[in-house]
């Protein structure tokens, strides 16, 4: 995938890293928010390449970068698994009348 932001450079410890949002599992049945780190291709100052860490289930994660694998950039960017073998599934509908 490619990362959009600012200020990438092309260091040997540029990375991206995966945690989990808030109230999502880990494919596991876990809600540990540990990231998974994996190293990134740089692009440009403001493009990045990125693998994303396989996942079990269907889930959400942030995403952010750093250059030197220990400051990491805050972030907006957020990652979505799905499974497209299997339909989706509604939990929930609002307003539950009408």
């Amino acid at each position: 995938m490619q990362l959009y932001g600012d200020n990438f450079a092309p260091t040997e410890s540029l990375g991206c890293r995966y945690a989990l949002e808030h109230g999502t599992t880990d494919g596991g049945g876990g809600t540990d928010p540990l990231p998974a780190y994996l190293p990134a291709t740089f692009v440009s100052v403001s493009v990045v390449l990125c693998a994303a860490p396989a996942s079990a289930l269907p889930r959400s994660t942030d995403v952010s970068a750093s250059t030197d694998g220990k400051w990491w950039g805050p972030t907006d960017a957020v990652y979505t698994y799905y499974d497209p073998t299997h339909a989706p599934v509604v939990s929930r509908v609002e307003p539950p009348y009408g």
